[in-house]
């Protein structure tokens, strides 16, 4: 996969200078997969907390381009529904481990590798595509 950024510390977003924590400063939305124009589009908001910087971007896009594979885990029925739009973590995987949504893997390797996303709720995503673009809104 082609990425314009990288994963830093397994739970932010670094891209040039800039650095977004989407576990702590950011709520998933949500996500818009679509399989005939084979692009995956994953949005976060940014928290309300009041540790949130007051200069954090009001909106993050990442975008899919020409996926070629699919995975999500349901939620674990335990959990509150309140976890359901905090990241866990995000790691770049090896293509050995299409089934483990569990393994992070400090670092990007191989343009072989997919990336999967954990949310607290246990819920996860794994997208395997060509290419993936952060925008910044």
């Amino acid at each position: 996969m082609d990425c314009e950024f990288a994963i830093d510390q397994e739970i932010a977003i670094r891209s040039g200078e800039q650095y977004f924590d989407l576990h702590n400063d950011f709520d998933f939305v949500g996500l818009d997969y679509r399989p005939a124009a084979r692009t995956a589009i994953l949005r976060w908001k940014r928290g309300t907390g009041s540790w949130v910087p007051a200069n954090a971007p009001a909106e993050l896009v990442l975008t899919f381009h020409d996926v070629a594979n699919f995975a999500v885990r349901r939620r674990d029925d335990e959990m509150p529904r309140s976890e359901d739009d905090c990241l866990q973590s995000m790691t770049f995987t090896p293509p050995e481990f299409v089934t483990d949504f569990e393994s992070c893997f400090g670092g990007y390797r191989s343009p072989d590798e997919h990336i999967a996303f954990l949310f607290q709720s246990g819920a996860a995503l794994k997208v395997w595509a060509q290419r993936a673009i952060l925008e910044v809104r």
